[in-house]
Protein backbone atom coordinates (compact mmCIF):
# COMPACT_ATOMS: atom_id res chain seq x y z
CA UNK A 1 0.00 0.00 0.00
CA UNK A 2 2.82 2.36 0.81
CA UNK A 3 4.81 1.41 -2.28
CA UNK A 4 2.58 3.36 -4.67
CA UNK A 5 2.92 6.44 -2.46
CA UNK A 6 6.71 6.14 -2.49
CA UNK A 7 6.65 5.69 -6.27
CA UNK A 8 4.40 8.73 -6.59
CA UNK A 9 6.80 10.89 -4.58
CA UNK A 10 9.81 9.54 -6.48
CA UNK A 11 8.13 10.26 -9.80
CA UNK A 12 7.17 13.75 -8.70
CA UNK A 13 10.71 14.40 -7.44
CA UNK A 14 12.31 13.22 -10.66
CA UNK A 15 9.97 15.36 -12.77
CA UNK A 16 10.70 18.34 -10.54
CA UNK A 17 14.46 17.82 -10.88
CA UNK A 18 14.07 17.67 -14.67
CA UNK A 19 12.30 21.04 -14.65
CA UNK A 20 14.69 22.83 -12.29
CA UNK A 21 17.94 24.21 -13.73
CA UNK A 22 21.30 22.65 -12.96
CA UNK A 23 23.50 24.22 -10.32
CA UNK A 24 25.55 27.17 -11.59
CA UNK A 25 28.19 26.36 -8.97
CA UNK A 26 29.00 22.81 -10.11
CA UNK A 27 32.01 23.88 -12.18
CA UNK A 28 33.48 25.75 -9.20
CA UNK A 29 32.91 22.78 -6.90
CA UNK A 30 34.74 20.50 -9.33
CA UNK A 31 37.69 22.92 -9.48
CA UNK A 32 37.89 23.18 -5.70
CA UNK A 33 37.62 19.43 -5.16
CA UNK A 34 40.57 18.79 -7.49
CA UNK A 35 42.83 21.01 -5.36
CA UNK A 36 45.25 18.90 -3.27
CA UNK A 37 45.61 21.49 -0.51
CA UNK A 38 41.96 21.37 0.56
CA UNK A 39 42.68 18.51 2.98
CA UNK A 40 45.36 20.56 4.73
CA UNK A 41 43.10 23.59 5.00
CA UNK A 42 40.29 21.41 6.31
CA UNK A 43 42.60 20.10 9.04
CA UNK A 44 43.05 23.64 10.44
CA UNK A 45 39.57 24.96 9.65
CA UNK A 46 37.01 22.12 9.82
CA UNK A 47 34.80 23.37 7.00
CA UNK A 48 32.84 20.13 6.70
CA UNK A 49 31.92 20.20 10.39
CA UNK A 50 31.03 23.88 10.19
CA UNK A 51 28.72 23.21 7.24
CA UNK A 52 26.98 20.41 9.14
CA UNK A 53 26.45 22.71 12.12
CA UNK A 54 25.23 25.53 9.87
CA UNK A 55 22.79 23.15 8.19
CA UNK A 56 21.41 22.02 11.57
CA UNK A 57 21.09 25.62 12.76
CA UNK A 58 19.31 26.74 9.59
CA UNK A 59 16.97 23.77 9.86
CA UNK A 60 16.11 24.67 13.45
CA UNK A 61 15.48 28.30 12.52
CA UNK A 62 13.29 27.24 9.58
CA UNK A 63 11.23 24.96 11.83
CA UNK A 64 10.87 27.75 14.39
CA UNK A 65 9.64 30.25 11.81
CA UNK A 66 7.30 27.70 10.24
CA UNK A 67 5.83 27.00 13.69
CA UNK A 68 5.41 30.73 14.34
CA UNK A 69 3.63 31.26 11.02
CA UNK A 70 1.30 28.30 11.59
CA UNK A 71 0.62 29.43 15.16
CA UNK A 72 -0.33 32.90 13.94
CA UNK A 73 -2.59 31.43 11.25
CA UNK A 74 -4.54 29.40 13.78
CA UNK A 75 -4.50 32.30 16.26
CA UNK A 76 -2.38 30.70 18.97
CA UNK A 77 -0.25 33.84 19.05
CA UNK A 78 -1.18 37.47 18.64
Amino acid sequence: MLDWLVELFNGFGSKLMDVLPHSPFSQFIKQISMNANIGYINWFIPIHTMLIMLNAWLGAIAIYYAYMIIARWIKLLD
